[in-house]
Protein backbone atom coordinates (compact mmCIF):
# COMPACT_ATOMS: atom_id res chain seq x y z
CA UNK A 1 0.00 0.00 0.00
CA UNK A 2 1.31 3.40 -0.89
CA UNK A 3 2.22 5.68 1.58
CA UNK A 4 -0.14 8.73 2.05
CA UNK A 5 0.69 11.62 -0.05
CA UNK A 6 2.12 14.54 2.37
CA UNK A 7 2.26 18.11 0.80
CA UNK A 8 5.67 19.61 0.40
CA UNK A 9 5.42 22.58 2.45
CA UNK A 10 7.90 25.39 1.35
CA UNK A 11 11.14 26.17 3.20
CA UNK A 12 11.07 29.93 4.56
CA UNK A 13 12.48 32.15 3.97
CA UNK A 14 16.19 32.60 5.91
CA UNK A 15 16.32 35.01 8.47
CA UNK A 16 17.58 38.10 7.30
CA UNK A 17 17.18 37.58 3.89
CA UNK A 18 16.51 40.71 1.35
CA UNK A 19 12.61 41.28 0.76
CA UNK A 20 12.08 40.79 -3.31
CA UNK A 21 12.66 44.13 -5.38
CA UNK A 22 9.88 45.76 -7.18
CA UNK A 23 9.70 45.27 -11.09
CA UNK A 24 11.14 48.70 -12.89
CA UNK A 25 7.56 48.73 -14.24
CA UNK A 26 5.95 48.61 -10.59
CA UNK A 27 8.83 51.24 -9.48
CA UNK A 28 7.68 53.36 -11.89
CA UNK A 29 3.52 53.17 -11.52
CA UNK A 30 4.65 53.90 -7.95
CA UNK A 31 6.46 57.12 -8.47
CA UNK A 32 3.48 57.93 -11.29
CA UNK A 33 0.52 57.82 -8.28
CA UNK A 34 2.58 59.38 -5.80
CA UNK A 35 3.62 62.10 -7.76
CA UNK A 36 2.23 65.69 -8.26
CA UNK A 37 -1.35 65.53 -9.17
CA UNK A 38 -1.51 69.13 -7.92
CA UNK A 39 0.98 70.06 -11.00
CA UNK A 40 -1.22 67.60 -13.59
CA UNK A 41 -4.23 69.40 -12.75
CA UNK A 42 -2.69 72.49 -13.69
CA UNK A 43 -1.63 71.42 -16.84
CA UNK A 44 -5.06 70.21 -17.40
CA UNK A 45 -7.33 72.47 -16.66
CA UNK A 46 -6.25 74.33 -19.78
CA UNK A 47 -7.47 72.61 -22.43
CA UNK A 48 -10.71 71.70 -20.76
CA UNK A 49 -11.75 75.20 -19.46
CA UNK A 50 -11.20 76.68 -23.13
CA UNK A 51 -13.36 73.69 -24.23
CA UNK A 52 -15.86 74.67 -21.77
CA UNK A 53 -15.33 78.45 -22.36
CA UNK A 54 -15.85 78.16 -26.18
CA UNK A 55 -19.06 76.38 -25.44
CA UNK A 56 -20.37 78.82 -23.40
CA UNK A 57 -19.59 81.46 -26.26
CA UNK A 58 -21.35 79.30 -29.17
CA UNK A 59 -24.53 78.70 -26.85
CA UNK A 60 -25.05 82.62 -27.06
CA UNK A 61 -25.89 82.01 -30.69
CA UNK A 62 -29.35 81.87 -31.83
CA UNK A 63 -32.02 82.38 -34.83
CA UNK A 64 -35.58 82.51 -35.45
CA UNK A 65 -36.16 78.96 -35.62
CA UNK A 66 -34.44 78.37 -32.40
CA UNK A 67 -36.05 81.28 -30.59
CA UNK A 68 -39.23 79.34 -32.09
CA UNK A 69 -38.68 75.78 -30.71
CA UNK A 70 -37.58 77.76 -27.38
CA UNK A 71 -34.51 76.10 -26.99
CA UNK A 72 -32.67 77.86 -24.01
CA UNK A 73 -29.17 79.55 -23.49
CA UNK A 74 -28.73 75.72 -20.94
CA UNK A 75 -29.22 73.32 -23.46
CA UNK A 76 -27.67 75.14 -26.75
CA UNK A 77 -24.17 75.08 -24.81
CA UNK A 78 -24.62 71.60 -23.90
CA UNK A 79 -25.17 70.65 -27.38
CA UNK A 80 -22.25 73.05 -28.51
CA UNK A 81 -20.03 71.11 -25.95
CA UNK A 82 -20.64 67.79 -27.14
CA UNK A 83 -19.73 68.92 -30.88
CA UNK A 84 -16.32 70.27 -29.27
CA UNK A 85 -15.76 66.90 -27.63
CA UNK A 86 -15.85 65.60 -31.04
CA UNK A 87 -12.42 67.21 -31.78
CA UNK A 88 -11.38 64.73 -28.76
CA UNK A 89 -12.65 61.55 -29.90
CA UNK A 90 -16.12 61.95 -28.38
CA UNK A 91 -19.36 61.36 -30.35
CA UNK A 92 -22.95 63.47 -31.56
CA UNK A 93 -25.49 61.43 -31.65
CA UNK A 94 -29.24 62.02 -31.73
CA UNK A 95 -32.14 59.40 -30.79
CA UNK A 96 -35.48 59.79 -30.67
CA UNK A 97 -37.69 57.89 -28.30
CA UNK A 98 -41.37 58.22 -30.94
CA UNK A 99 -42.71 61.06 -28.56
CA UNK A 100 -41.69 63.90 -30.57
CA UNK A 101 -43.53 64.68 -33.79
CA UNK A 102 -41.18 65.04 -36.65
CA UNK A 103 -42.46 65.94 -39.95
CA UNK A 104 -46.03 64.99 -39.01
CA UNK A 105 -44.83 61.40 -38.26
CA UNK A 106 -43.87 59.99 -34.51
CA UNK A 107 -40.66 58.71 -35.44
CA UNK A 108 -38.75 56.03 -33.64
CA UNK A 109 -34.37 56.09 -34.46
CA UNK A 110 -31.17 57.34 -34.10
CA UNK A 111 -28.81 59.17 -35.98
CA UNK A 112 -25.36 59.92 -35.72
CA UNK A 113 -22.96 62.61 -37.33
CA UNK A 114 -19.21 61.62 -37.98
CA UNK A 115 -16.61 63.81 -38.17
CA UNK A 116 -13.65 65.58 -36.60
CA UNK A 117 -13.74 69.04 -36.13
CA UNK A 118 -10.37 69.86 -35.98
CA UNK A 119 -9.96 73.46 -34.75
CA UNK A 120 -10.89 72.31 -31.22
CA UNK A 121 -8.30 69.36 -31.54
CA UNK A 122 -6.21 72.25 -32.25
CA UNK A 123 -7.02 74.26 -28.85
CA UNK A 124 -7.00 71.25 -27.07
CA UNK A 125 -3.05 70.31 -28.48
CA UNK A 126 -2.16 74.18 -28.19
CA UNK A 127 -3.01 74.87 -24.62
CA UNK A 128 -1.72 71.37 -23.56
CA UNK A 129 1.47 72.14 -25.15
CA UNK A 130 1.72 75.90 -23.45
CA UNK A 131 0.69 74.60 -20.15
CA UNK A 132 3.27 72.07 -20.01
CA UNK A 133 5.92 74.28 -21.29
CA UNK A 134 5.39 75.78 -18.36
CA UNK A 135 4.80 73.00 -16.11
CA UNK A 136 8.38 71.51 -17.37
CA UNK A 137 10.51 74.49 -15.68
CA UNK A 138 9.03 73.70 -12.17
CA UNK A 139 8.92 69.95 -12.56
CA UNK A 140 11.98 68.21 -10.56
CA UNK A 141 13.45 65.27 -12.01
CA UNK A 142 14.82 62.70 -9.90
CA UNK A 143 14.58 59.93 -12.18
CA UNK A 144 14.91 60.21 -16.31
CA UNK A 145 11.38 59.18 -16.47
CA UNK A 146 9.90 61.83 -14.47
CA UNK A 147 8.57 63.41 -17.69
CA UNK A 148 6.93 60.37 -18.84
CA UNK A 149 5.12 59.83 -15.32
CA UNK A 150 4.48 63.50 -15.41
CA UNK A 151 2.69 62.94 -18.66
CA UNK A 152 0.92 60.09 -17.30
CA UNK A 153 -0.88 62.33 -14.28
CA UNK A 154 -1.71 64.67 -17.17
CA UNK A 155 -3.26 62.37 -19.38
CA UNK A 156 -6.08 60.73 -16.14
CA UNK A 157 -7.07 64.04 -15.27
CA UNK A 158 -7.57 65.35 -18.52
CA UNK A 159 -9.50 61.76 -19.08
CA UNK A 160 -11.78 62.01 -16.32
CA UNK A 161 -12.26 65.75 -17.16
CA UNK A 162 -13.68 64.71 -20.66
CA UNK A 163 -15.85 61.97 -19.36
CA UNK A 164 -17.48 64.86 -16.77
CA UNK A 165 -18.06 67.46 -19.90
CA UNK A 166 -19.21 64.22 -22.07
CA UNK A 167 -21.70 63.47 -19.12
CA UNK A 168 -22.98 66.87 -18.81
CA UNK A 169 -23.24 67.66 -22.78
CA UNK A 170 -25.82 64.78 -22.89
CA UNK A 171 -28.83 67.21 -22.65
CA UNK A 172 -32.51 66.31 -24.09
CA UNK A 173 -35.79 67.94 -25.34
CA UNK A 174 -39.49 67.23 -26.27
CA UNK A 175 -38.32 63.01 -26.76
CA UNK A 176 -34.32 63.70 -28.60
CA UNK A 177 -31.83 63.22 -26.60
CA UNK A 178 -28.24 63.65 -27.24
CA UNK A 179 -25.36 61.38 -26.88
CA UNK A 180 -21.96 62.43 -27.00
CA UNK A 181 -20.29 59.11 -25.85
CA UNK A 182 -18.50 60.02 -22.80
CA UNK A 183 -16.82 56.89 -22.93
CA UNK A 184 -14.70 57.27 -26.36
CA UNK A 185 -13.69 60.79 -25.04
CA UNK A 186 -12.40 59.25 -22.03
CA UNK A 187 -10.33 57.01 -23.81
CA UNK A 188 -9.27 59.79 -26.96
CA UNK A 189 -8.67 62.50 -24.25
CA UNK A 190 -6.34 60.30 -21.84
CA UNK A 191 -3.95 58.88 -25.44
CA UNK A 192 -4.20 62.43 -26.86
CA UNK A 193 -3.32 64.46 -23.64
CA UNK A 194 -0.53 62.06 -22.53
CA UNK A 195 0.92 61.87 -25.54
CA UNK A 196 1.05 64.99 -26.61
CA UNK A 197 2.56 66.09 -22.53
CA UNK A 198 5.31 63.22 -23.11
CA UNK A 199 6.57 64.94 -26.22
CA UNK A 200 6.65 68.38 -24.12
CA UNK A 201 7.91 67.09 -20.82
CA UNK A 202 10.71 65.05 -22.47
CA UNK A 203 12.04 67.22 -24.74
CA UNK A 204 15.57 67.79 -23.01
CA UNK A 205 15.89 64.24 -22.42
CA UNK A 206 15.39 62.95 -25.77
CA UNK A 207 17.15 65.85 -27.42
CA UNK A 208 20.21 64.66 -24.70
CA UNK A 209 20.17 61.31 -26.22
CA UNK A 210 19.76 61.59 -29.83
CA UNK A 211 23.00 64.44 -29.06
CA UNK A 212 25.27 61.52 -28.52
CA UNK A 213 24.14 59.64 -31.47
CA UNK A 214 24.79 61.64 -33.85
CA UNK A 215 24.76 59.49 -36.71
CA UNK A 216 22.30 57.49 -35.98
CA UNK A 217 19.04 57.32 -37.94
CA UNK A 218 16.64 58.19 -35.06
CA UNK A 219 17.97 60.97 -34.67
CA UNK A 220 17.46 61.44 -37.99
CA UNK A 221 13.76 60.45 -38.40
CA UNK A 222 13.14 62.61 -35.21
CA UNK A 223 14.49 66.16 -36.48
CA UNK A 224 12.59 64.86 -40.01
CA UNK A 225 9.47 64.48 -37.58
CA UNK A 226 9.39 67.64 -36.30
CA UNK A 227 10.06 69.31 -39.93
CA UNK A 228 6.98 67.40 -41.23
CA UNK A 229 4.50 68.35 -38.21
CA UNK A 230 5.70 72.08 -38.44
CA UNK A 231 5.30 72.00 -42.14
CA UNK A 232 1.97 70.44 -41.92
CA UNK A 233 0.51 72.84 -39.67
CA UNK A 234 1.72 76.01 -41.22
CA UNK A 235 0.78 74.66 -45.11
CA UNK A 236 -2.67 73.77 -43.69
CA UNK A 237 -2.99 76.88 -42.13
CA UNK A 238 -2.51 78.63 -45.48
CA UNK A 239 -4.68 76.79 -47.29
CA UNK A 240 -7.61 77.35 -44.71
CA UNK A 241 -6.97 81.60 -45.05
CA UNK A 242 -6.97 81.04 -49.03
CA UNK A 243 -10.07 79.01 -48.75
CA UNK A 244 -11.95 80.90 -46.50
CA UNK A 245 -11.35 84.16 -48.12
CA UNK A 246 -12.19 82.60 -51.72
CA UNK A 247 -15.79 81.30 -49.97
CA UNK A 248 -16.52 84.21 -48.28
CA UNK A 249 -15.53 86.45 -51.91
CA UNK A 250 -17.87 83.88 -53.65
CA UNK A 251 -20.69 84.24 -51.76
CA UNK A 252 -22.83 87.31 -52.88
CA UNK A 253 -25.01 87.22 -49.20
CA UNK A 254 -23.86 85.15 -46.21
CA UNK A 255 -25.56 85.07 -42.74
CA UNK A 256 -23.29 85.22 -39.65
CA UNK A 257 -24.36 81.90 -39.03
CA UNK A 258 -22.69 80.56 -41.74
CA UNK A 259 -19.73 82.74 -41.18
CA UNK A 260 -19.84 81.32 -37.92
CA UNK A 261 -19.59 77.58 -38.92
CA UNK A 262 -17.10 78.02 -41.76
CA UNK A 263 -14.68 79.55 -39.02
CA UNK A 264 -15.85 76.54 -36.45
CA UNK A 265 -14.39 74.05 -39.44
CA UNK A 266 -11.83 76.01 -41.20
CA UNK A 267 -8.78 73.19 -40.61
CA UNK A 268 -11.11 70.88 -41.79
CA UNK A 269 -11.97 73.16 -44.68
CA UNK A 270 -8.36 73.84 -45.00
CA UNK A 271 -7.85 69.87 -45.28
CA UNK A 272 -10.00 69.56 -48.27
CA UNK A 273 -8.46 72.54 -50.13
CA UNK A 274 -5.27 71.17 -50.12
CA UNK A 275 -6.33 68.10 -51.22
CA UNK A 276 -7.80 69.70 -54.01
CA UNK A 277 -5.60 72.17 -54.62
CA UNK A 278 -3.09 68.65 -55.31
CA UNK A 279 -5.45 67.56 -57.73
CA UNK A 280 -7.38 65.28 -55.27
CA UNK A 281 -11.13 65.26 -56.28
CA UNK A 282 -13.82 65.73 -53.73
CA UNK A 283 -16.28 62.70 -53.22
CA UNK A 284 -19.74 62.92 -52.25
CA UNK A 285 -22.02 59.89 -51.66
CA UNK A 286 -25.77 59.81 -50.53
CA UNK A 287 -28.33 56.68 -50.12
CA UNK A 288 -31.82 57.76 -48.93
CA UNK A 289 -33.36 54.80 -48.11
CA UNK A 290 -32.80 53.34 -51.98
CA UNK A 291 -34.95 55.64 -53.25
CA UNK A 292 -32.39 58.12 -54.01
CA UNK A 293 -28.53 57.17 -54.26
CA UNK A 294 -25.60 58.89 -56.30
CA UNK A 295 -21.99 59.72 -56.28
CA UNK A 296 -20.56 62.70 -57.60
CA UNK A 297 -16.93 63.92 -57.97
CA UNK A 298 -15.59 67.57 -58.35
CA UNK A 299 -12.41 67.82 -59.99
CA UNK A 300 -10.63 70.21 -61.80
CA UNK A 301 -13.28 70.09 -64.86
CA UNK A 302 -16.51 70.92 -62.52
CA UNK A 303 -14.22 73.83 -61.49
CA UNK A 304 -14.09 75.15 -64.87
CA UNK A 305 -17.57 74.99 -65.53
CA UNK A 306 -18.66 76.55 -62.33
CA UNK A 307 -15.91 79.32 -62.25
CA UNK A 308 -14.28 79.67 -65.15
CA UNK A 309 -10.68 78.54 -66.38
CA UNK A 310 -8.95 81.18 -64.21
CA UNK A 311 -10.63 79.17 -61.15
CA UNK A 312 -8.17 76.12 -62.08
CA UNK A 313 -5.37 78.60 -62.55
CA UNK A 314 -5.55 80.22 -59.22
CA UNK A 315 -6.29 76.92 -57.58
CA UNK A 316 -2.66 75.60 -59.25
CA UNK A 317 -1.07 78.63 -58.01
CA UNK A 318 -2.28 77.63 -54.37
CA UNK A 319 -1.16 74.27 -54.92
CA UNK A 320 2.59 75.33 -55.68
CA UNK A 321 2.54 78.06 -52.71
CA UNK A 322 1.86 74.94 -50.27
CA UNK A 323 4.74 73.24 -51.93
CA UNK A 324 7.09 75.24 -52.19
CA UNK A 325 6.23 76.18 -48.64
CA UNK A 326 7.00 72.86 -47.54
CA UNK A 327 10.29 72.63 -49.30
CA UNK A 328 11.08 75.97 -47.93
CA UNK A 329 10.91 74.55 -44.50
CA UNK A 330 12.60 71.34 -45.73
CA UNK A 331 15.55 73.28 -46.91
CA UNK A 332 16.21 75.53 -43.98
CA UNK A 333 15.37 72.30 -41.08
CA UNK A 334 17.13 69.38 -42.69
CA UNK A 335 20.39 68.60 -42.39
CA UNK A 336 20.87 66.02 -45.15
CA UNK A 337 19.73 64.56 -47.91
CA UNK A 338 17.89 61.99 -46.21
CA UNK A 339 16.28 64.01 -43.62
CA UNK A 340 14.71 65.96 -46.58
CA UNK A 341 13.03 62.79 -48.11
CA UNK A 342 12.10 61.31 -44.46
CA UNK A 343 10.41 64.96 -43.72
CA UNK A 344 8.43 65.01 -47.22
CA UNK A 345 7.16 61.08 -46.14
CA UNK A 346 6.10 62.04 -42.80
CA UNK A 347 4.53 64.80 -44.36
CA UNK A 348 2.88 62.82 -47.20
CA UNK A 349 1.10 60.74 -43.94
CA UNK A 350 0.04 63.49 -42.52
CA UNK A 351 -1.77 64.97 -45.07
CA UNK A 352 -3.58 62.05 -45.96
CA UNK A 353 -4.67 61.66 -42.53
CA UNK A 354 -5.88 65.04 -41.76
CA UNK A 355 -7.88 64.44 -45.28
CA UNK A 356 -9.33 61.25 -43.97
CA UNK A 357 -10.48 63.04 -40.72
CA UNK A 358 -11.50 65.92 -42.19
CA UNK A 359 -14.08 64.62 -44.32
CA UNK A 360 -17.56 64.74 -42.95
CA UNK A 361 -20.84 62.14 -42.37
CA UNK A 362 -24.22 61.21 -41.55
CA UNK A 363 -26.21 58.47 -41.02
CA UNK A 364 -30.04 58.15 -39.70
CA UNK A 365 -32.15 55.02 -39.32
CA UNK A 366 -35.77 54.90 -38.42
CA UNK A 367 -39.35 53.95 -38.37
CA UNK A 368 -42.87 55.36 -37.26
CA UNK A 369 -44.05 54.75 -34.04
CA UNK A 370 -47.56 54.55 -34.98
CA UNK A 371 -49.54 54.35 -38.42
CA UNK A 372 -50.16 57.53 -40.26
CA UNK A 373 -51.46 59.93 -38.54
CA UNK A 374 -54.28 61.04 -41.37
CA UNK A 375 -55.18 58.19 -43.69
CA UNK A 376 -53.85 54.78 -43.71
CA UNK A 377 -52.18 55.56 -47.02
CA UNK A 378 -50.64 58.57 -45.86
CA UNK A 379 -47.47 58.98 -46.74
CA UNK A 380 -45.25 61.59 -45.33
CA UNK A 381 -42.29 61.15 -47.46
CA UNK A 382 -40.27 58.32 -48.61
CA UNK A 383 -40.01 55.11 -46.17
CA UNK A 384 -42.07 56.57 -43.64
CA UNK A 385 -45.12 54.56 -44.74
CA UNK A 386 -44.79 52.08 -41.49
CA UNK A 387 -41.53 50.91 -42.98
CA UNK A 388 -38.06 51.34 -41.83
CA UNK A 389 -36.24 54.79 -43.02
CA UNK A 390 -32.43 55.21 -43.37
CA UNK A 391 -30.37 57.76 -45.24
CA UNK A 392 -26.64 58.17 -44.93
CA UNK A 393 -24.58 60.58 -46.87
CA UNK A 394 -20.44 61.34 -46.70
CA UNK A 395 -18.08 64.38 -48.11
CA UNK A 396 -14.38 62.92 -48.22
CA UNK A 397 -11.39 64.05 -50.71
CA UNK A 398 -10.18 60.97 -52.99
CA UNK A 399 -7.86 59.02 -51.17
CA UNK A 400 -5.94 57.46 -54.09
CA UNK A 401 -5.47 60.20 -56.15
CA UNK A 402 -4.89 62.34 -52.97
CA UNK A 403 -1.46 59.74 -52.42
CA UNK A 404 -0.46 59.59 -55.91
CA UNK A 405 -0.37 63.85 -56.06
CA UNK A 406 0.41 64.38 -52.55
CA UNK A 407 3.79 62.01 -53.29
CA UNK A 408 4.42 64.43 -56.55
CA UNK A 409 3.87 67.65 -55.16
CA UNK A 410 5.61 66.99 -51.85
CA UNK A 411 8.78 65.11 -52.57
CA UNK A 412 9.05 67.96 -55.78
CA UNK A 413 8.64 70.80 -53.37
CA UNK A 414 10.93 69.22 -50.83
CA UNK A 415 14.05 68.06 -53.39
CA UNK A 416 13.46 71.45 -55.98
CA UNK A 417 13.82 74.19 -53.06
CA UNK A 418 17.05 72.55 -51.54
CA UNK A 419 18.53 72.76 -55.45
CA UNK A 420 17.22 76.09 -56.35
CA UNK A 421 18.62 77.52 -53.26
CA UNK A 422 21.94 76.09 -53.93
CA UNK A 423 21.84 77.22 -57.28
CA UNK A 424 21.41 80.74 -56.04
CA UNK A 425 23.48 80.69 -53.18
CA UNK A 426 21.48 80.42 -50.67
CA UNK A 427 22.21 76.97 -49.38
CA UNK A 428 20.75 73.71 -48.92
CA UNK A 429 20.02 71.10 -46.12
CA UNK A 430 21.18 72.68 -43.10
CA UNK A 431 21.78 76.36 -44.87
CA UNK A 432 25.29 74.86 -46.71
CA UNK A 433 23.71 73.48 -49.72
CA UNK A 434 24.39 70.46 -52.05
CA UNK A 435 25.80 72.08 -54.46
CA UNK A 436 28.98 70.83 -56.88
CA UNK A 437 30.83 70.88 -53.18
CA UNK A 438 28.67 68.04 -52.15
CA UNK A 439 27.58 70.19 -49.37
CA UNK A 440 30.86 71.40 -47.82
CA UNK A 441 29.88 75.05 -48.91
CA UNK A 442 33.33 75.72 -50.01
CA UNK A 443 32.71 78.01 -53.45
CA UNK A 444 33.66 76.44 -56.69
CA UNK A 445 34.89 78.75 -59.12
CA UNK A 446 32.93 77.99 -62.54
CA UNK A 447 35.61 76.24 -65.19
CA UNK A 448 38.06 74.62 -63.05
CA UNK A 449 35.92 71.94 -60.92
CA UNK A 450 37.45 72.24 -57.57
CA UNK A 451 37.42 74.66 -54.28
CA UNK A 452 40.98 76.80 -54.34
CA UNK A 453 43.38 76.12 -52.40
CA UNK A 454 43.79 77.62 -48.94
CA UNK A 455 45.93 80.94 -49.95
CA UNK A 456 42.70 81.38 -52.31
CA UNK A 457 39.86 79.70 -50.70
CA UNK A 458 36.43 81.06 -49.60
CA UNK A 459 37.65 83.95 -47.02
CA UNK A 460 38.91 85.65 -49.67
CA UNK A 461 42.35 86.45 -51.24
CA UNK A 462 45.00 88.46 -49.23
CA UNK A 463 45.16 85.13 -46.52
CA UNK A 464 48.83 84.93 -45.29
CA UNK A 465 49.54 82.05 -48.03
CA UNK A 466 50.24 84.99 -50.70
CA UNK A 467 53.34 87.22 -50.27
CA UNK A 468 51.04 90.02 -51.63
CA UNK A 469 48.31 89.68 -49.50
CA UNK A 470 45.92 91.65 -46.96
CA UNK A 471 47.13 91.14 -42.86
CA UNK A 472 44.31 89.87 -40.84
CA UNK A 473 42.20 88.34 -44.09
CA UNK A 474 42.91 84.30 -42.98
CA UNK A 475 44.67 82.08 -40.53
CA UNK A 476 47.64 82.78 -39.19
CA UNK A 477 50.61 81.34 -40.42
CA UNK A 478 54.26 81.83 -40.14
CA UNK A 479 55.72 84.93 -41.72
CA UNK A 480 58.03 83.94 -44.99
CA UNK A 481 57.43 82.40 -48.78
CA UNK A 482 57.09 79.09 -47.57
CA UNK A 483 52.99 79.15 -47.48
CA UNK A 484 50.82 77.61 -50.57
CA UNK A 485 49.50 79.65 -53.20
CA UNK A 486 47.14 79.83 -55.95
CA UNK A 487 46.55 76.64 -57.60
CA UNK A 488 49.66 74.22 -58.03
CA UNK A 489 52.51 74.72 -55.50
CA UNK A 490 53.47 78.35 -55.12
CA UNK A 491 56.64 79.97 -56.07
CA UNK A 492 58.97 80.62 -53.21
CA UNK A 493 58.06 76.95 -51.92
CA UNK A 494 60.75 74.18 -51.77
CA UNK A 495 60.48 72.33 -54.64
CA UNK A 496 60.30 75.19 -56.69
CA UNK A 497 62.34 74.07 -59.31
CA UNK A 498 59.70 70.82 -60.17
CA UNK A 499 58.15 70.70 -63.33
CA UNK A 500 55.03 72.71 -64.18
CA UNK A 501 53.52 75.93 -66.16
CA UNK A 502 54.30 79.19 -66.31
CA UNK A 503 51.99 81.26 -63.93
CA UNK A 504 51.40 78.32 -61.81
CA UNK A 505 54.26 77.85 -59.27
CA UNK A 506 57.18 78.15 -61.87
CA UNK A 507 58.21 81.50 -64.35
CA UNK A 508 59.13 80.79 -67.70
CA UNK A 509 62.44 79.87 -68.78
CA UNK A 510 65.33 82.74 -68.14
CA UNK A 511 63.37 84.56 -65.87
CA UNK A 512 63.57 84.61 -62.21
CA UNK A 513 61.10 84.22 -59.41
CA UNK A 514 59.07 87.49 -58.40
CA UNK A 515 60.65 87.52 -54.72
CA UNK A 516 63.72 86.80 -56.31
CA UNK A 517 63.76 90.04 -58.65
CA UNK A 518 62.30 92.16 -56.10
CA UNK A 519 65.57 90.99 -53.74
CA UNK A 520 68.03 91.65 -56.65
CA UNK A 521 66.77 94.81 -57.19
CA UNK A 522 66.62 95.93 -53.63
CA UNK A 523 69.38 94.07 -52.32
CA UNK A 524 68.81 94.14 -48.80
CA UNK A 525 69.26 90.46 -48.55
CA UNK A 526 67.43 89.11 -45.55
CA UNK A 527 65.63 91.99 -45.00
CA UNK A 528 63.88 92.33 -48.25
CA UNK A 529 62.97 88.80 -47.62
CA UNK A 530 61.50 88.91 -44.30
CA UNK A 531 59.41 91.77 -45.51
CA UNK A 532 58.14 89.93 -48.81
CA UNK A 533 56.86 87.06 -46.90
CA UNK A 534 54.68 88.98 -44.74
CA UNK A 535 53.17 90.58 -47.58
CA UNK A 536 54.42 94.63 -46.18
CA UNK A 537 56.37 97.13 -48.18
CA UNK A 538 58.60 99.61 -45.91
CA UNK A 539 60.97 102.18 -47.41
CA UNK A 540 64.82 101.40 -47.10
CA UNK A 541 63.96 98.15 -45.71
CA UNK A 542 63.29 96.04 -48.82
CA UNK A 543 60.29 95.29 -50.98
CA UNK A 544 58.09 92.66 -51.71
CA UNK A 545 57.37 90.38 -54.40
CA UNK A 546 54.07 92.96 -55.56
CA UNK A 547 56.47 95.98 -55.09
CA UNK A 548 56.81 98.70 -58.02
CA UNK A 549 59.98 97.13 -59.67
CA UNK A 550 60.15 93.97 -58.36
CA UNK A 551 57.71 92.37 -60.97
CA UNK A 552 59.03 89.61 -62.99
CA UNK A 553 58.69 89.33 -66.81
CA UNK A 554 56.75 86.03 -66.56
CA UNK A 555 53.58 85.60 -66.07
CA UNK A 556 51.87 86.03 -62.62
CA UNK A 557 49.07 84.21 -61.21
CA UNK A 558 45.13 85.26 -61.83
CA UNK A 559 43.16 87.25 -59.50
CA UNK A 560 40.75 85.71 -57.75
CA UNK A 561 37.90 86.69 -59.17
CA UNK A 562 38.88 86.46 -62.43
CA UNK A 563 41.02 89.23 -63.88
CA UNK A 564 44.52 88.41 -64.61
CA UNK A 565 48.04 90.42 -62.99
CA UNK A 566 49.06 90.59 -59.41
CA UNK A 567 47.71 90.79 -56.22
CA UNK A 568 46.44 93.87 -54.92
CA UNK A 569 48.61 95.69 -52.57
CA UNK A 570 48.21 96.17 -48.85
Amino acid sequence: MPPPFVPRQQAAPAAGAAPAQPTPFGLFMVRTVKGDWLGALRVAAWPLALLFVAACALGIWSNQDIDDLDIGWGTRMRVALAALLQGVGGGFGVSSDGTSDLGGAAVVGEAEVSGLPLLATAVWIGALVLAARSERRRLPRPTLSAGCEAALRIGAVCGLGGLALGLYASPSYEGLELDSAPGLTLLFSFLLSTFVAALVLTRGETDAWLAGRPASGLRTAAGALRTAALALVSVVALASVVACVVLLAAEEEISAGEVGSLLALLPNVGALALAFAWGAPLDVKWNISDWDAGHESAGYGELAEAAGGWAVVGTLAGGLACALLLGVLVARRSTSRAEQLWAAGFFVLGVLLLAAVAGAGFEARSHEASNSLEDPGYSTGPGLTGESFTSSAEVAAGSAELLLFALLWSFGGALLVPLLRAQFGKGGPGRTGLGPDNGQGAYVRPGYGQPYSPGYGPQGYGQPGYPGGHPGQGQPTAPGHGQPGYGQPGYGQPGYGQPGYPGQGQPPYGQSAPGQAGHEQAGQGKVGQSQAGQGQSQAGQGQGPGAPGAEAPGPHPPHPTGGGGTAPQP
